[in-house]
């Protein structure tokens, strides 16, 4: 059961993350008028709390922030379960990020040109933000289905990695940071690797983990 789960999440991710890259690199206006409307829409109902809120949220998963929870998240698989589940998370991890930025200089997106309220450097496509919350949600998933015995502990750990990757996703629209493809294809690509390597990892250390 948990290699088919783990292989159908493996080709959904994938099959979104191709046809994202492929329409980026294909037709580039055609994603930009997609993604600025759904920018109107979201700018359009701004206020002075959301500002506040999602401003702080996204800083979260800043680069000093992003440390932080990576080092918890692997240090985690270390303690609570092995040295192999901490090398496979390790891996998968290290793995996403470079693999984000092979992609961002591939495809060269500008970011957003207007309405922004938090300015950032570097390409846009894919969001990096929601490509690492991605990568500790979803590791942290995996962490939470080894070692949680209470079924209704696990569903609840689950719904609160799986909510912290989509809010800090959406952060990155609001802000003017991203497009919502960005961050879609961020969610994809994390969600990939972390399925890569936990197929990998059930392959061939079956009995280890």
């Amino acid at each position: 059961m948990k290699i088919s789960i783990t292989r159908f999440w493996w080709w959904v991710s994938l099959i979104i993350f191709i046809l994202l890259i492929c329409w980026q690199l294909g037709a580039p206006a055609s994603a930009d008028h997609f993604d600025q409307s759904i920018r109107i829409m979201i700018n359009a109902h701004r206020s002075s709390f959301q500002t506040m809120w999602w401003t702080h949220l996204t800083k979260l998963y800043n680069f000093s922030w992003a440390c932080g929870w990576i080092l918890l998240t692997i240090s985690a698989a270390w303690w609570l379960v092995n040295r192999l589940f901490f090398a496979q998370i390790f891996l998968t991890i290290l793995g996403g990020l470079f693999f984000n930025r092979f992609i961002k200089e591939i495809v060269g997106r500008p970011r957003p040109g207007n309405n922004i309220l938090m300015h950032y450097s570097g390409y846009s496509f894919p969001s990096g933000h929601s490509s690492t919350v991605a990568l500790v949600g979803g590791s942290l998933i995996l962490l939470t289905w080894r070692v949680c015995k209470r079924a209704n502990l696990k569903w609840l750990l689950t719904f609160i990695w799986v909510l912290m990757i989509m809010l800090i996703g959406y952060s990155r629209i609001y802000v003017g940071a991203h497009y919502p493809t960005d961050v879609l294809g961020g969610w994809s690509l994390g969600i990939w690797i972390v399925t890569t390597f936990d197929w990998l990892w059930s392959h061939y250390f079956p009995q280890q983990l």
